[in-house]
């Protein structure tokens, strides 16, 4: 689970488009947690100085099954 604040998750523009108060989101993944866990803690240090992480080649064999949403 973790807040729709990242530039890095799982919602595309169209689900947030059809979800305008969407807030949190949840993906059930048995595979893959530790890298999310990964770029989620570089978002939360993305103000400080330093360099950019391309996650999309890191990314390119990542598929999570289910995505759930929620907006309160």
């Amino acid at each position: 689970m973790y807040y729709d604040n990242v530039p890095t998750g799982f919602a595309s523009a169209a689900q947030r488009a059809a979800n305008p108060k969407l807030k949190w989101l949840v993906a059930d993944s048995t595979s893959g947690n530790l890298l999310m866990f990964f770029l989620l803690l570089q978002a939360a240090i993305a103000n400080i100085e330093g360099r950019w992480l391309n996650p999309v080649p890191y990314l390119s064999s990542f598929v999570v099954p289910s995505i759930h949403m929620g907006i309160a």
